[in-house]
């Protein structure tokens, strides 16, 4: 999962997917995307890192990402 979602935060891509999470998994990687530019957020759009899902994305991204969701 970590792998992914910092690929996310160097820019290499654009968006990372993770259909099932605990906390303990992405509360940093929330932190590290925020600091980075980009944003995270679950399938129905909240920003939490309570899931039970977690996407992370670059900016402008939210909404064509939750239009495939």
């Amino acid at each position: 999962d970590c792998f992914g979602h910092s690929l996310v935060i160097r820019g290499a891509v654009d968006a990372m997917v993770d259909p099932l999470i605990n906390v303990w998994d992405v509360a940093p990687i929330a932190c590290l995307v925020r600091e980075a530019g980009g944003d995270y957020c679950t399938f129905d759009g909240n920003r939490t890192v309570q899931g039970p899902d977690f996407i992370s994305f670059t900016p402008g991204l939210k909404s064509q990402i939750l239009k495939i969701t």
